[in-house]
């Protein structure tokens, strides 16, 4: 699948309003210091400045307001998706 494909579905764990707006593969620069963030499948710990997948969540559809997880490749993100099938 590509990561498109993932868009609009809601994932495990939120309700149902909350919904995949973008999903992109990111890389963080930060000149504060290394960000470190958790895999949102899997739990390692990713750090930012190297490639991951960053997935954003629009929670409501009456705001804006959007939540990113992080994820380690597209592996986990399907995992994270859709628990009960193989990637």
């Amino acid at each position: 699948m590509s990561l498109s494909d993932y868009t609009g579905t809601t994932p495990p764990g939120f309700d149902e309003p909350a919904q995949i707006r973008r999903i992109n593969y990111h890389r963080l620069w930060d000149q504060r210091g290394e960000s470190i963030e958790p895999c949102a499948n899997c739990g390692s710990h990713l750090r930012l400045s190297e490639q991951h997948i960053v997935v954003r969540l629009r929670l409501s559809p009456d705001d804006d307001q959007e939540a990113a997880r992080y994820l380690c490749d597209e592996r986990c993100l399907h995992t994270w998706v859709n628990p009960d099938t193989e990637p």
